[in-house]
């Protein structure tokens, strides 16, 4: 696997209210790509930003079909040309029968901090 990449599997059934939002915490900007699979094929948006705790440009609230895969790929870009992310990690920082919450970052240098893109994304079980 890429370190640039990370994949979140949703387990399950149903449906469920995925919301995700980013913030960045970095002077180069910060590309995030998402890509939603689940029973209606895959779903993409994507996220943008830079600059000291700055919320990145892009919403998103689909309502997905349980079982699924998210799958967050980092870039980010000391001028015009795209890198991929050193490295990205995730987290579940909270998890609950019907509502899970998950940190999902990545580092554009060597200083191993993990917070120059961090998504955010938040698992609501909807029926």
């Amino acid at each position: 696997m890429a370190k640039n990449f990370q994949s979140v599997s949703l387990d399950g059934y149903g449906s469920a209210l995925v919301s995700i939002t980013g913030v960045t915490n970095a002077t180069y900007k910060q590309l995030v790509a998402i890509e939603i699979d689940d029973q209606n094929g895959p779903r993409t948006q994507e996220f943008s930003g830079s600059g000291e705790n700055k919320p990145m440009k892009g919403y998103y609230a689909p309502v997905v079909a349980l079982p699924a895969t998210v799958n967050f790929t980092f870039s980010f870009s000391k001028g015009t040309a795209l890198e991929p992310a050193k490295g990205s990690q995730q987290e579940k920082v909270y998890d609950a029968p019907h509502l899970q919450v998950y940190k999902v970052s990545a580092e554009d240098s060597l200083d191993g901090d993990y917070n120059d893109a961090i998504m955010y994304m938040s698992v609501g079980s909807i029926g």
